[in-house]
């Protein structure tokens, strides 16, 4: 549980940078 709560966690963490990076992009 502990591993895929740390998973999940990291793929959250790496979709904000992405979703940042495509924003400043953007502007």
């Amino acid at each position: 549980m502990l591993i895929l709560t740390r998973r999940c966690a990291e793929s959250l963490i790496i979709g904000d940078g992405e979703i940042t990076v495509t924003v400043l992009g953007v502007k």
